[in-house]
């Protein structure tokens, strides 16, 4: 606390002195990898309600970020005004859900009501409506490379309005600290004469209707500076910003975000997000080729739309397949002409995944792409799969058997009437892939799932644990390979059987198109499907386009509350174990869980790349 009101009688002081003082050097950290860690939008939010004015003998306009943010700001978060998002249908919808009645009357959120109740009687005024008129012209949030500062600017209704909150605010803030015997918390001066304040490690100004906060005073000198001269250098006329705002198709989004990666990767923040090599193979298979575009590409912007059933989140940033350097083809295809086939929808599915990744050419690419660490894992890996497949090569005889687009399904178990039900039950899940040589590799497959079901059976003989049956079936031009597990009459549980009985391994074939599964029934379900058949052929090619689908994710919420309740007794079980609760708090969490996803029917996740890589994150609320 001691700092920061060095920090604020430099700031107060600063127009006596000039711009000759440089705070930079005393009061910002050596590193900008802490900087948004440092940011508190608690402190924001507190400030935000807390700010006032006094009169500004200059009588200044409200600030124009696009003018005013200096052009070291590498980021950038505009948000709409608060009635834009406040009266929006979407939040009226979830308002009105039977769900969101649960949670509103909860304990916890009754507690929260009922200190946002005293607040506002001590205002006079509902924190709805005072949060819609301090954000009348939308909220902007800033983070600067040089001063390592950030700064939130509120465009506010009137002047008026924030003099007339100014004694209720101070007033309830001095009163609470003088009836907890405590120093005066807030501290005034004034800047070019402009009233400032120093509150909770922050300082914030007052510019015509304009509330400005800052932790750094650098940042809001620089700002006010900027603001009284109408300076044009500034974050409006640097190139990556022009462009990022010109890519915008809707000027009324909810919330719009710019950020410089050049500045962050040339300031060195996020290394590891921008190392040449990876330490996690399983980040890369996912992530790799965001991971290229976020290395190479001037900026990267966001996009926050809601609609009166959805919410769509999008980032995009402009993209060169050649940043891949060839190395990441496996991620974007051949001159960036891979394309994920279509998703495939089952009535219980969880969750289904559609993705171009071809893994046999990452496997063997491996010391392009991964750090040591990771490289000799694969290499004890490859050693250990190559004798568990029958002395095949795991890299290019079985990952290379695949074509580069692969499915996973994940589904709710249905257990049959008589069947055993397990203890702890999981979902079913199975790989979708197209061979490349499916007359050679059918029988190679056949006698790899054989072999592997043996290993089973000898390993889980030595351990107690029960058998596998193994079978065959085939009908219309379905071709299965499958294995259950025996029930052994003296070994029945009343509390059901071992985790295993959620595992019937199978293999399926449907012409070109093989089915790895952890049920029979998924790999009959998903053998069944449409999509499967149209798939048959790939839809790559090598046309330019304007986009290609590279992932596609869905989730289904019903489905995923539904699986949650097959082991609910087992969450609440963990819940208390891990967390220390009695049985009674244990199931108020768990039903808060359940309660939170009524709120939403589906997600969605679409990443697809063109001349620029746009991944949208959306999701649908429920009916």
């Amino acid at each position: 606390m001691k700092s920061a009101k060095m920090e604020f009688n430099r700031f107060a002081q600063a127009s006596s002195h000039g711009d000759r003082m440089s705070f930079c050097s005393r009061f910002c950290p050596s590193s900008t990898n802490g900087l948004l860690s440092r940011f508190s939008l608690i402190t924001f939010a507190t400030c935000a309600f807390a700010a006032c004015c006094v009169d500004n003998p200059l009588q200044a306009q409200s600030i124009d970020p696009g003018q005013a943010l200096p052009g070291s700001t590498f980021l950038r978060l505009d948000v709409a005004s608060s009635s834009d998002w406040i009266d929006h249908p979407l939040r009226k919808r979830i308002e009105s859900s039977e769900a969101f009645l649960q949670v509103w009357r909860s304990p916890n959120v009754v507690d929260m009501r009922s200190g946002a109740l005293m607040f506002e009687l001590a205002l006079g005024q509902k924190l709805e409506v005072i949060l819609k008129k301090l954000t009348v012209g939308g909220l902007t949030l800033a983070l600067d490379a040089e001063t390592e500062g950030g700064v939130l600017l509120a465009r506010s209704e009137s002047k008026e309005w924030l003099e007339k909150y100014l004694d209720k605010l101070i007033n309830l803030v001095r009163e609470d600290a003088k009836k907890k015997q405590q120093p005066d918390p807030i501290k005034q001066a004034e800047y070019k004469g402009f009233a400032a304040y120093e509150f909770q490690k922050s300082i914030w100004v007052v510019v015509g209707e304009t509330l400005l906060i800052t932790n750094k005073s650098d940042l809001g000198k620089k700002i006010v500076d900027r603001h009284l001269d109408g300076a044009s250098d500034g974050l409006a006329s640097k190139p990556s910003f022009r462009d990022a705002r010109e890519a915008r198709k809707n000027q009324k989004e909810i919330a719009w975000a710019y950020l410089d990666l050049q500045t962050v990767r040339d300031k060195g923040m996020a290394k590891d997000l921008f190392r040449s090599k990876s330490d996690n193979f399983f980040a890369e298979l996912l992530l790799g080729g965001i991971l290229a575009t976020l290395q190479n590409a001037p900026y990267l912007s966001g996009t926050l739309q809601a609609e009166p059933t959805q919410l769509d989140l999008e980032f995009s940033s402009p993209h060169n397949v050649a940043w891949s350097q060839s190395k990441r083809d496996y991620f974007f295809g051949t001159e960036g002409t891979g394309e994920a086939f279509p998703l495939i929808r089952l009535n219980e599915s969880v969750g289904s995944m559609s993705v171009y990744r071809d893994i046999s050419q990452m496997w063997l690419m491996a010391g392009d792409l991964f750090d040591q660490k990771v490289n000799d894992q694969l290499a004890q890996a490859d050693n250990t799969l190559t004798t568990l497949f029958s002395g095949k090569d795991f890299g290019e005889d079985i990952l290379g058997s695949m074509e580069p687009q692969l499915r996973i399904v994940v589904s709710r178990q249905s257990i049959n009437e008589g069947d055993p039900v397990p203890a702890i039950r999981l979902p079913a899940f199975a790989l979708v892939a197209k061979l490349r040589d499916p007359k050679g590799m059918k029988p190679e497959l056949k006698r790899i799932f054989q072999s592997f079901i043996g290993f089973l059976n000898v390993t889980g003989a030595q351990e107690g644990n029960p058998q596998l049956d193994l079978d065959m079936e085939s009908s219309d031009g379905v071709q299965l390979v499958m294995a259950r597990y025996v029930v052994e009459a003296d070994r029945k549980k009343e509390k059901g059987v071992p985790i295993q009985f959620n595992f019937s391994p199978c293999l399926a074939f449907v012409g070109e198109q093989v089915i790895v599964s952890s049920t029979v029934e998924l790999a009959k379900q998903i053998a069944g499907t449409k999509a499967l058949a149209v798939s048959g052929e790939s839809t790559a090619s090598t046309e330019p386009v304007q986009a290609r689908t590279n992932t596609l994710l869905e989730l289904d919420a019903n489905a995923i509350r539904s699986l949650l309740e097959d082991n609910r007794s087992h969450l609440i079980s963990q819940n208390m174990l891990e967390k220390g609760h009695s049985k009674k708090e244990a199931e108020t969490e768990i039903n808060l869980l359940f309660r939170i996803l009524q709120f939403v029917r589906s997600g969605r996740l679409d990443l697809r790349y063109g001349s620029d890589a746009k991944l949208t994150l959306s999701l649908q609320a429920a009916e």
